[in-house]
């Protein structure tokens, strides 16, 4: 995704913050940790979205992420998803 459709996405989704849920964004470290064990490097933006939500829900559209503190294997997550 463009950057500027990134910001868009995210300007719509503030705008109608009625609808967004989200975690706590994630640190460094536990990206680290995930494209680790996925032998990957998470593209800037996606960083950024789990910098920023972990992982979030808009209106009925679930967007996996990850969680700050919680097994990479026991969650419904991005991680367990993958492998």
């Amino acid at each position: 995704m463009p950057e500027e459709q990134f910001e868009e996405a995210v300007r719509l989704m503030n705008q109608h913050s009625k609808f967004l849920k989200y975690l706590r964004g994630i640190s460094e470290e536990r990206i680290a940790e995930a494209e680790a064990l996925l032998s990957v490097q998470f593209p800037p933006l996606f960083r950024r979205c789990l910098l920023t939500y972990g992982e979030l829900t808009f209106s009925n559209t679930e967007f996996l992420g990850l969680r700050a503190k919680d097994s990479f294997q026991n969650f419904d997550n991005l991680i367990k998803h993958t492998l």
